[in-house]
């Protein structure tokens, strides 16, 4: 910079010699010719020299990060280089109509923080506070591009939202937040409540590194990009066009506070396209980290038709990815994740992710995917206990099945916040508690993807209807969201009703009359087209069948309890069960609870003294002195009620039950 300056000086000075000397008579000019010719041909050659340098010198400055984000006409661009006060200045197009306010600039707001890299200057740490930002006044925008810079210092908790950008949650509002929905980790959410479903984006960036996001949606497509570090990683389809009312930065009305470090926040009225997203992020300047693999993918024993993605993360900035198998590389597998959907038998194999960037690269460990030519078994895929040892902390249950997300309780009253997880003593089956619902709370299943598009799969849970409250209608199971083609729902009603809706657009298997006390409810479902293969079970018995031709969504974000976070049933629920595969009549009879349970007769003596113990009320208690004697069985005293105490004489003595 200062040999930039001095050239520039000397420039300048060679310019004034000349202008002094605008008339020619009798003036030397400095240079090594003597008169006039000599003189002016030299300063005449040392302008242009000079003026040539100092262009030279211009072309070759990189432009700043400022620079590039400018050159692009956002129409909000805060550099958050502010160490006091509470605005957010405003460099975009809509100029200091549109600042930021500051929440708090003491203990929930820190202004001053160390960026990415000096050329970003100062960054803000959003501790529990937010950056207010005015309604743009645009409307929906068709084509947009957001960016920020974001290090973000934790993950929201199981099953909660962390607010990146949020504006009104209606319509057109925009949603861009962390969310904590799957076994694997957070997921990034571009949500719009108009336009279909929210894209999801996984795996998400580490915590406690700076990272680049850009999130771009083109209207002539509905495509939404998301870019980290100035490469592109994933896509997804969203109809609406977002938004930008009055909205908030790290946070969704006040709350669902985002606990991270952010800096240089922009939106564009255009799709950015790559080559500038790139241009963005090289002006940043960084020192760039080698790769590094923090989670390995891991492989599995599948069959075909199964779908699997293989994923892993990785610590570093500018990456690329590329997966091999069997140490070939994957034609256009270059993300985080690869996914395989349906398995052939020609998948299996030794899968590997290759992280590279300018400075080197890293190669993850082998993730085996061996795939079955056999009959693929059915599995038990999320089980809830609701005993009390499944409480894993005041408001997550536990999942049994490894892997699997666990629920999380919530209670209507408290706004639908996380509340102490209530357990029952009166336990169905074996254990020591039941889910207690008291018509304000209910246990969120949170969305797990790879249970979408279940062929086949069997629901199950024992369940006592204490009252529907003042809804017509309560749901024992419902997706958060419904009707949704796939989905399955299973109601209990005022009219001593329960029914199983299980394609999301009316098709139904019904029971009546609700059983008045506890009772087993399993539903399954085969999709082989043309076939009655819906069935509802009440205590081990079909009670009622229809057709079910479509995969089952089983994965949606879904809740025990209530229809949609309302419609909310008092009762209880015990041991609810998931299989990937329609259980057939006898092994649903099998089922914990329902299955005949063996008469056992078991004794303990003390000195003289033999008690004899049985585990069926109905059962008489006989004994004889001689298995060769059938007709020696008689009557024990007292042997109708177990147990019973005798005492031991000479001799043999035999014991049997008798129904």
């Amino acid at each position: 910079m200062n040999k930039r300056v001095h050239s520039r000086s000397a420039f300048n000075r060679k310019q004034a010699v000349l202008q002094t000397s605008g008339r020619f008579g009798g003036l030397a000019f400095p240079g090594s010719g003597s008169g006039l010719t000599g003189s002016f041909i030299w300063g005449i050659m040392s302008v242009m020299m000079l003026v040539v340098m100092a262009g030279a010198l211009a072309a070759a400055r990189a432009a700043t990060y400022q620079e590039e984000v400018l050159a692009d006409s956002p129409l909000v661009y805060y550099p958050m280089d502010e160490t006091d006060g509470t605005t957010a200045q405003n460099l975009g197009s809509l100029g200091p109509y549109v600042d930021g306010t500051y929440s708090d600039t003491t203990t929930m707001v820190l202004l001053g923080q160390n960026s990415a890299s000096a050329g970003l200057g100062t960054a803000v740490k959003l501790a529990s506070g937010y950056i207010d930002v005015p309604d743009l006044g645009q409307g929906p925008l068709d084509q947009v591009s957001i960016e920020l810079w974001i290090n973000r210092q934790s993950d929201p908790a199981s099953g909660e939202i962390s607010a990146i950008y949020t504006t009104a949650w209606a319509g057109n509002g925009l949603h861009m937040n962390l969310k904590n929905a799957t076994p694997a980790g957070p997921q990034f959410e571009f949500a719009i409540p108009a336009g279909g479903a929210h894209p999801q984006f996984f795996p998400m960036w580490p915590t406690n590194e700076w990272h680049y996001l850009v999130v771009t949606r083109d209207g002539t497509t509905s495509a939404v990009r998301v870019y980290l570090d100035g490469k592109f990683v994933s896509e997804g389809i969203k109809d609406a066009a977002p938004e930008f009312t009055e909205g908030e930065i790290g946070a969704w009305n006040g709350g669902r506070n985002l606990n991270a470090l952010v800096d240089e926040f922009a939106i564009y009225p255009t799709v950015l396209s790559e080559d500038r997203i790139a241009a963005h992020f090289q002006a940043a300047q960084l020192s760039l980290d080698p790769p590094e693999i923090v989670l390995q993918p891991q492989g599995a024993t599948l069959y075909p038709g199964d779908h699997i993605t293989l994923s892993a993360a990785a610590r570093g900035q500018a990456l690329a990815f590329q997966w091999f198998k069997d140490d070939l590389a994957i034609t256009g597998a270059s993300n985080y994740s690869y996914t395989i959907d349906p398995i052939t038998l020609a998948d299996a194999g030794s899968y590997a992710l290759q992280v590279s960037n300018v400075v080197g690269s890293v190669k993850s460990t082998n993730a085996i995917l061996t795939v079955s030519g056999g009959t693929k078994p059915i599995s038990l895929i999320s089980y809830f206990t609701f005993d009390t040892g499944s409480v894993t902390n005041t408001s997550e249950l536990r999942n049994e099945v490894v892997g699997r997300q666990n629920g999380i309780f919530r209670d209507a009253t408290a706004g639908f916040a996380p509340a102490p997880a209530a357990i029952s003593t009166e336990d169905k089956v074996v254990g020591d508690g039941a889910l207690q619902l008291e018509g304000n709370t209910f246990l969120q299943l949170l969305e797990e993807s790879s249970l979408n598009g279940l062929p086949a799969y069997t629901f199950a849970a024992w369940v006592k209807v204490m009252a529907v409250g003042v809804d017509p209608v309560v749901g024992i199971y419902s997706p958060d969201s419904f009707p949704q083609a796939g989905t399955l729902q299973i109601t209990a009603d005022n009219n001593g009703q329960v029914q199983a809706t299980y394609d999301g657009g009316g098709d139904r298997v019904l029971v009546t009359p609700t059983p008045s006390d506890w009772f087993h409810l399993a539903f399954t479902h085969d999709a082989a087209a043309g076939v009655t293969n819906a069935v509802l079970y009440i205590n081990g018995v079909a009670v009622g069948t229809n057709v079910a031709d479509i995969p089952g969504d089983l994965g949606k974000a879904s809740s025990l309890g209530s229809i949609g976070w309302g419609s909310r049933l008092w009762g209880l629920i015990d041991d609810m069960r998931i299989y990937d595969g329609a259980l057939t009549a006898d092994k649903i009879a099998a089922l914990p609870g329902l299955a005949a349970e063996p008469v056992t007769l078991s004794f303990s003596r003390s000195g003289d003294k033999l008690t004899l113990t049985w585990n069926f009320t109905d059962f008489i208690l006989q004994q004889n002195d001689s298995l060769t004697n059938p007709v020696g069985w008689t009557d024990v005293a007292g042997g109708n009620t177990s147990p019973v105490t005798v005492t031991i004489g000479a001799g043999a003595k035999y014991f049997r039950l008798k129904k």
